[in-house]
C-alpha cells in the first residue's frame, strides 16, 4: 500500500458500517417519532436501500452547496491549504459519515412527521393503526 492512500478492503468495510449505522439512524428517529421501541427495528435490504438512497440524496445537494460556497469564497480571497494526503482522506471520510448520520436521524423523523396515511388493521373488534411493518423471518 502507498503511503498517502487508503486500502480498498478499509473502505469497504467503512462503507458498510456506514450504511447500517445510517439506516438504524433513520429507522430509529421515525419509530421514536411515534414511540416504539427499538427492538422494532428490523434492518434489511429494502431499509438500507430506501434509507441510503434519501441520505445520499441529500448528502450529494449539501455537497454541492458546500462546494459552490467554498468556490466563491476562493474567487474572492486567494488561499490554499496545504494538508497531508491521507490526512485529507481520513477527515474527508470523518465529515462525510458524520453528515450521513445526521441526515439520516433528522430525516427519519421528517418523514414520520409528514405520513398521512396509514392502514388500519381490525383485531378482534379492535381498530390499530400500522405504523410500519415488522418482518421476525
Amino acid at each position: 500500500m502507498e503511503k498517502g492512500k487508503i486500502d480498498i478492503t478499509l473502505l469497504i468495510v467503512l462503507i458498510t458500517g456506514a450504511a447500517y449505522g445510517v439506516a438504524f439512524l433513520f429507522e430509529y428517529s421515525y419509530q421514536s417519532y411515534y414511540k416504539l421501541p427499538t427492538v422494532f427495528i428490523d434492518l434489511n435490504i429494502t431499509t438500507l436501500t430506501k434509507s441510503l438512497s434519501y441520505t445520499l440524496i441529500a448528502v450529494g445537494v449539501l455537497f454541492s452547496i458546500l462546494n459552490f460556497i467554498v468556490f466563491l469564497i476562493s474567487l474572492f480571497f486567494s488561499f490554499k491549504i496545504e494538508v497531508d494526503t491521507l490526512m485529507k482522506q481520513v477527515s474527508l471520510l470523518v465529515l462525510v459519515f458524520t453528515i450521513l448520520m445526521l441526515i439520516a436521524f433528522v430525516y427519519g423523523e421528517h418523514k414520520a412527521s409528514i405520513k398521512e396515511e396509514y392502514m388500519i388493521l381490525k383485531h378482534e373488534e379492535e381498530l390499530y393503526v400500522v405504523v410500519t411493518s415488522y418482518s421476525i423471518i
